[in-house]
């Protein structure tokens, strides 16, 4: 329903070159007059939309806006207070089914690291839209933070990304399934790929090729935490992965 205040504030948008700041301004002004739930609602959103977290949670807390507790729980979760974004969130989906929204609670629930909400939510917006491939690329994270090996795995295949090898490979190493896992990884000429075939080949009792493989990795990567990793596989082995260099004297 269009309003006397949903016409200004077009307006601001539409000619204004502070369009926030101006309908902040008139807000007040109107307030003062006229202190409606709209006025109280679309003034909190404004402040939102400025990046002013804490008046605008003030003013939609004075409205029973349906979608109050909407931006109130936007405003916590720019705030990082993901444990009242999650509450606002909640308050609002139990009368609307908004996809944004959604998506807002299961970040939520990944920054507080509370996988299994940010699965169930995760759920419920594949439910909306069975193929959203940004949701699922978040369900094989969070799944495998919970060591739900075999669902993370199931969410990859859905996926056939390239990008997720290595992660497939990874979730195959948890799963013991070693040589699985070199072949998932072995084109991938990356570090990571690289020491996670270290690792699995050092599983797998060939040594030979566990150094190659780490060696490889530090070559990549350059990261002194690996050779460390893998000392005493290079003691036990017969691999030279670095020749001394001959000091001549001149």
């Amino acid at each position: 329903m269009t309003t006397e205040i949903t016409k200004i504030l077009k307006g601001f948008k539409k000619f204004s070159e502070n369009p926030y700041s101006d309908a902040i301004k008139f807000l007040k002004d109107y307030i003062e007059v006229e202190p409606t739930d709209e006025a109280h609602f679309e003034l909190g959103k404004a402040l939102f939309l400025n990046d002013e977290y804490d008046e605008s949670i003030r003013y939609l807390n004075l409205s029973n806006h349906p979608k109050s507790d909407a931006y109130i729980g936007l405003d916590y979760y720019r705030k990082e207070d993901f444990p009242n974004a999650v509450r606002h969130f909640n308050e609002f989906l139990k009368d609307y089914e908004n996809e944004t929204i959604l998506s807002y609670l299961m970040l939520s629930y990944e920054k507080a690291r509370d996988w299994r909400n940010a699965i169930i939510t995760g759920e419920r917006l594949l439910e909306i839209r069975p193929e959203n491939k940004s949701v699922k690329l978040r369900m094989v994270d969070y799944h495998y933070s919970l060591r739900e090996y075999e669902k993370s795995l199931a969410y990859i295949k859905e996926l056939e990304s390239r990008k997720l090898k290595c992660k497939k490979g990874l979730i195959l190493f948890r799963l013991e399934k070693y040589d699985e896992a070199i072949k998932t990884v072995e084109s991938i000429k990356t570090a990571e790929a690289y020491s996670l075939m270290a690792k699995s080949y050092l599983k797998l009792n060939n040594h030979a090729k566990a150094v190659s493989c780490a060696f490889k990795s530090y070559e990549s990567s350059r990261d002194p935490e690996i050779i460390l990793e893998f000392s005493d596989m290079y003691l036990e082995s017969d691999f030279e992965p670095l020749r001394p260099v001959e000091v001549v004297d001149s």
